[in-house]
């Protein structure tokens, strides 16, 4: 019995079907609510950790000549550009990876697997960095005296209304970015999808845009973000290790099937 209901189950993720449609869209807010409460989980009880890592992140940037939020910050509010900015921010976070499954799953099916695994699992990696290196985003950082628009950026819609009024959030999880992350983990799934097409490039203003929103709100420093690019890197390499069998985005066969960007046959097997 239990060997014939895994290979329904298998079936019904490998075949284009509205039942598996459903069923990834399903597994997929599931696995959002893990990762929410894993994020939550990984919160510092004592928040001065999270301020004691600010500051030698600060200090490290400033070293390097990256720390740039302050200048950013204000360019944008000066430019009249916050509002455009916000709308970024809390705009196109969540759509954006909703939008990217949902899109991916009708044009790029051979890919699908990789993605999907690639996502999870960069993910899993984040929380792990959340909880070994609590850090204060630069609007919490008294000393720095910058602006706060979480608070209405979340209520314009990155969050619902009891999310923000609740404790079920993880304030101190700034780094990696994974706003920066996942723009590039898409960006690069769909430059490779488009193939040859003459404007695939103009992909990547999709995490340049990103980038400059997460700085220019003070919810990150810039070496965030470069954490969020090698937590979507490591964890692609770490997909291909453990499953050397699904087609990656960059493989000659995903550029055969997608160069007309159509939906066809059917996808690789979940295993």
């Amino acid at each position: 019995m239990l060997p014939w209901a895994l290979e329904r189950a298998r079936a019904l993720l490998s075949v284009r079907s509205l039942g598996g449609f459903v069923l990834y869209a399903v597994l997929f807010f599931v696995f959002i609510f893990i990762y929410k409460a894993a994020r939550w989980w990984a919160a510092p009880e004592d928040p001065s950790i999270a301020l004691r890592n600010a500051d030698w992140l600060i200090s490290a940037e400033r070293n390097l000549g990256l720390f740039v939020v302050p200048t950013v910050q204000e360019f944008t509010q000066n430019s009249g550009l916050e509002p455009v900015s916000t709308w970024i921010y809390t705009g196109i976070h969540q759509p954006g990876y909703i939008g990217f499954f949902v899109v991916l799953w009708f044009v790029g099916r051979s890919v699908f697997p990789f993605a999907w695994r690639w996502f999870w699992v960069a993910n899993g990696m984040a929380v792990l960095f959340f909880w070994l290196f609590p850090l204060a985003p630069p609007r919490l950082v008294p000393s720095l005296g910058l602006d706060d628009p979480t608070h209405t950026t979340l209520q314009l819609g990155g969050s619902t209304t009891w999310f923000i009024e609740s404790d079920f959030r993880n304030v101190y999880a700034a780094m990696p970015s994974l706003h920066v992350g996942y723009p590039l983990m898409f960006a690069t799934v769909i430059f490779f999808l488009l193939g040859a097409r003459r404007f695939a490039w103009t992909i990547w203003l999709w995490p340049l845009l990103v980038f400059w929103s997460v700085v220019a709100s003070a919810n990150h420093y810039v070496l965030d973000a470069v954490g969020g690019a090698l937590v979507v890197a490591s964890s692609a390499w770490l997909v291909t290790i453990i499953w050397p069998n699904l087609e990656r985005p960059w493989a000659r066969g995903a550029d055969r099937e997608t160069q007309s960007f159509r939906p066809e046959g059917r996808p690789a097997r979940l295993e």
